[in-house]
């Protein structure tokens, strides 16, 4: 399953979580209770939220 860049930010933004920094190929985005690495590509195959 596939999920676009753009979605998965707007969802995770709506739901708390912020970004706390860019990586090298990363953004990293927080509620400050879990950490989520964001790839920085168009579509993401797989997210793991565990």
């Amino acid at each position: 399953m596939s999920v676009k860049r753009k979605d998965l930010i707007k969802y995770l933004e709506e739901n708390g979580f912020y970004l706390l920094r860019e990586g090298g190929n990363h953004s990293i985005y927080t509620n400050d209770i879990k950490t989520i690495p964001v790839k920085r590509h168009s579509a993401i195959d797989f997210l793991r939220l565990s």
